[in-house]
């Protein structure tokens, strides 16, 4: 039987917080991705999050209202911003998820580059992912 249980790869690259999620995410999933995306943030004094997320990614309607609620206590932590590639369809419904609640620093785009450029802005770290 397959196992359709939410998963998360979260990294930091200087001051960027990479989460890649992937399959299906229920409150209790995304509760556990908050957890690890601020025990990877606590080094950091000001940093944002850069979500991509894999195509096979899915939310309850539940956890979509949750993420919300994460995004907006992320502020409180030293997150200058979310940043969401939006290549995906349940990024794009994550998108208008946002739109909807008009959350603000939330950048959704279907462009990395365009992303990073606002990652820069915002922590005032320019070529911070340039070599």
């Amino acid at each position: 039987m397959a196992n359709w249980r939410g998963k998360v790869r979260i990294f930091v690259h200087d001051n960027i917080v990479f989460d890649i999620p992937s399959r299906l995410f229920t409150e209790k999933e995304i509760e556990q991705c908050r957890a690890r995306v601020l025990e990877a943030a606590e080094p950091l004094n000001k940093w944002v999050l850069l979500s991509i997320p894999d195509e096979s990614v899915g939310l309850t309607p539940p956890a979509l209202a949750n993420l919300e609620d994460c995004y907006k206590r992320f502020f409180s932590h030293g997150c200058k911003g979310i940043l969401i590639l939006t290549q995906t369809a349940s990024a794009k419904i994550i998108k208008h998820h946002m739109q909807q609640a008009k959350l603000d620093n939330c950048v959704c785009h279907n462009s990395i580059e365009t992303l990073i450029q606002q990652a820069e802005d915002w922590l005032d770290m320019p070529g911070i992912l340039t070599e």
